[in-house]
Parts: C-alpha cells; structure tokens; sequence
C-alpha cells in the first residue's frame, strides 16, 4: 500500500482536470450569451430606431426659410441698356420665402416616424430571438455528432479490446478466424463511423463559428440543458400576439395608416409667403409680399390615385401581419406536437428500450463467457446497443431544437 498516496494523487488530479475541462465548456446557455455581445446586427437596428426619433422630430417643424436674391429688370437695349440707373423699373431684390405646411400634415409625418421608430425597436429585439434560437441551434448541430463520436469511440474502445481477446482465442485454438475477422471488421467500421462523425463535427462548429466566433472550437459541454416546461398550447398560443415580429407588423399597418391620412391631407392646400425688398440706386426702392397657395384642383390623376395606392399598402400590411400570425400559430401547434412526442418517445428509451438492451449485452457476454455463445453475437447486441443509444440522443436533441424554437415564439 505505499503507493496508495500517489495513486490517490493521480485520482484526485484526474477529477480536478475533468472538472476544469467542464467548466471551460462550452454550453447552449454560453454559445447564445456569447451570440447576444458579439452581434453588431442589435447595435445597427437600435441606432435605426434612434435615428427615426430624431427624423420624427424633425418632421413636425417648419422648413427653413429661403434666401432670395437677384437683379429684376435690368435693360439689356435702347439707350438704358447695361445700366442700373437708366431705367426706372431695373431694381436689386433681396427676399425671404417661407412655406407653410398644414399643421396637421407636419404632426402626421412625426407620427409616420415615430410608427418607424417603433418598428425598428421591435424589430431589434426580434433580432435578440433570432440570434438566441439560431446560435441555440447551431450548437446543437455540433452537440449531436460530438456526443455520437464519443458514444462511438467508446464501443470503438471495447471493440479492440474483443478483437483482441479473439486474438488470443485464435491462436490458442479455442477460436475460429472468422471470429477474429469479424471483430476486426466490427472494429474497422467504428473507426469509419467516428471518422464521419468527426467531419460533421467540424463542419458544424464552422456555422457555429458565426455566432461565437473563436468560441465555436472549445469543447462542447457534454449534457444538454434543462428546458422548462412550457405552458399549455392555448395559453401559449394567446402570447403570440405579443411576438415581436407581429408587433413590427402591426407597426407597419401603423405606418399604413399615416400614410392614409397623409394622402388625405393632400387634397388641401398649402401656403407659403415671399417677402422682399428691391433697391433702385436712381428711384425709389420698392418692398413686396406675395402669398402662395397650392390649389388641388385636378385630382383625379394624383392625389386620388395616391390615396388609393396608401389604403392598398394599408391591405397588404394587414394581410402580412394576418399571414405571419397564422404561420406562428402553425409552427407553435407543430413544435409544441413534436416536443410532447419527443419527450414520451425519450421515456420510452429510458424505461424500456434501453434497460433492454443492456441486459441483453450483459446476457450476451456471459454466454460468450461460458462458451454458449459466438462472438458475432456479442458484437451484434453491443451494435444494437449503439444504435439505441445513438436513436435516444438523436430524439434528445429533436426535442431541444422543437424547445428552442418554441421559446424564439414564447420567450
């Protein structure tokens, strides 16, 4: 027993080294954390939307003022030709001109804004669900062929281990060659499954890669997380009128809805006011004010036909938030369906399927063991085994992408 500090040690190392490789992993929680502050797309939708509240502000003031300035009547023949003084009506004009649009069309157009504005911060926290589902996803697709591989070199790992006692078998004589064939055969093609697996691996860590960046090359952690249970479909389906991108939506028809009254505005006039003064350096100088009035006279043509235009874009704006509403609902309805069978089917496998094949393994290696049995039949019940395993993990993961896209609609 005086080695027994040092092997203890050695334990004690191995398990401090398994836990700091856990915590180093990377999980679905840290893969979305991770997504949510490396994404300038949130950054770029939060400045458009303040960007539309400066725009609103701006919307509802006058137009600045313009400066007018210029020679009228200056002669260009007879005797006064080329000269400021020779004729009486030659003057030089200096002015201001100020329009005036309706009140009522300035407020409507900050409004206008402020439906964009709104939009665009639904729209950004749209985004945040987009990102949290799809880096979510992402790390599932790496997790699932990760996990395989291991289950995989795991039975790769006892296959030598078989192939190698029929070895010995073989050569002591207890043993046909084709046994030792076929354990090798059974050894070659794990090598071959966890090769492919590997390649999926990394070709899925190369689409995580975009939304954690260098993060997507460390280690996965190797359970998955804990998802609540949600709350009963038709509480879950009333929520959905609350989903961001129906509300960017209803935005939308907000938006519509201005630009309807805004082409209504249209068949009133507005007004604007010149105001100058002319100097004439031989006479009199002069001063002058003209109003301008618009006079939406022939509408037929204009503005009817662009109100007409805004109440069909109004139409098509709530048919597009009516369509969206029914392909969520739709989707809820099918990933909710997928979650529930999903979880019965994971049941299954844990109380039956899987205790099964186990005990078949173990019943398997003791016929062998006691020489009632062929090594082709531990090998088939250990493959069995395999692909039940590998069936259970690929419904886990089923389950957590239908999870995933039900909290993009319900978070």
């Amino acid at each position: 027993m005086k080695h027994a500090p040092f092997i203890f040690g050695l334990i004690l190392s191995a398990l401090s080294g398994l836990a700091r490789a856990e915590e180093s992993a990377l999980s679905l929680d840290d893969a979305v954390r991770i997504a949510l502050t490396r994404q300038p797309r949130i950054e770029a939708q939060e400045a458009r939307a303040r960007a539309e509240r400066e725009e609103a502000i701006a919307e509802r003031q006058l137009p600045d003022p313009r400066l007018m300035a210029g020679i009228k009547d200056f002669p260009v023949e007879g005797a006064a030709a080329g000269t400021f003084t020779g004729d009486d009506f030659t003057m030089i004009e200096v002015g201001l001109s100020q329009e005036f649009p309706r009140a009522e069309k300035r407020r409507l157009r900050g409004e206008r804004r402020l439906h964009q504005a709104e939009a665009a911060e639904v729209m950004a926290e749209l985004l945040r669900r987009e990102i949290r589902r799809d880096a979510g996803l992402a790390w599932l697709e790496v997790f699932l062929p990760q996990q395989s591989q291991a289950l995989v070199e795991s039975l790769r790992r006892e296959a030598d281990l078989l192939a190698q006692t029929a070895e010995i078998g073989f050569r002591s004589g207890r043993l046909p060659q084709s046994e030792v064939l076929s354990a090798q055969v059974a050894a070659a093609l794990l090598d071959d499954r966890a090769a492919a697996l590997r390649q999926q691996v990394n070709e899925a860590r190369g689409a995580l890669s975009r939304w954690v960046g260098e993060s997507a090359s460390a280690p996965l952690a190797g359970t998955l997380p804990d998802f609540p249970q949600p709350p009963p479909l038709p509480e879950l389906l009333q929520q959905l009128e609350k989903h961001p991108h129906l509300l960017a939506l209803a935005r939308e028809e907000d938006v519509a809805r201005a630009d309807i009254a805004l082409a209504e505005q249209d068949y009133l006039p507005d007004w604007s006011v010149d105001a100058y003064y002319g100097n004439r350096p031989a006479f009199a100088d002069f001063v002058g004010l003209r109003v301008n009035v618009d006079l939406p006279f022939f509408t037929a043509n204009r503005q009817d036909r662009r109100l007409q235009a805004r109440r069909e874009q109004a139409t098509r704006a709530a048919a597009d938030r009516d369509d969206a509403l029914r392909m969520q609902v739709a989707e809820a309805r099918a990933d909710y369906a997928a979650r529930e069978e999903l979880s019965a089917r994971l049941r299954r496998y844990d109380e039956r399927i899987l205790p099964a094949a186990r005990d078949a393994v173990a019943a398997a290696q003791a016929a062998y063991g006691a020489g009632a049995s062929r090594l082709d039949a531990v090998l088939r019940q250990r493959q069995a085994l395999l692909d039940a395993e590998l069936q259970r993990l690929a419904i886990a993961v089923d389950a957590a992408r239908a999870q995933r896209r039900l909290s993009y609609l319900f978070e």
